[in-house]
């Protein structure tokens, strides 16, 4: 079976398509409504142990921002996974914009790219996950 989430064609906007690009390696999607929290939790503390690269993407919400007021229609690096803290490290590529309080100031206080969500908040916030194979 396909799952077409894999499938980049040519030069789609499909989450996993970088890791192709970077590594010339397979990558496996997932869709973060399909898993519980404790799958997203086995599936990031895999890829974390084996190295693996991984990225993941928010979709564009005709309804509106996201709660951290994340850009949608966008690929993020996972960097890191904490299972003792149950904390994702995100990158946005962009060097900039990052996870956001109520008065539009980064969370960790430097709008560098990089920051944290609880593995609650990021499987609520993302839409989609890849991993390299």
């Amino acid at each position: 079976k396909t799952n077409y989430w894999d499938n980049s064609g040519k030069g789609t906007i499909v989450t996993g398509r970088s890791i192709k690009e970077l590594t010339g390696n397979n990558f496996d999607t997932d869709p973060l409504i399909m898993l519980t929290k404790d799958m997203v939790r086995e599936k990031l503390k895999t890829a974390v142990n084996n190295n693996k690269l991984m990225v993941a993407s928010i979709n564009n919400n005709p309804f509106g921002e996201n709660k951290f007021k994340l850009p949608g229609g966008h690929v993020y690096s996972v960097l890191d996974f904490d299972a003792k803290t149950d904390k994702v490290t995100i990158r946005n590529p962009w060097g900039q914009t990052e996870s956001q309080d109520k008065s539009g100031m980064p969370l960790d206080g430097i709008d560098d790219g990089i920051f944290q969500l609880s593995l609650e908040d990021f499987a609520k916030t993302f839409s989609t996950i890849a991993y390299e194979k």
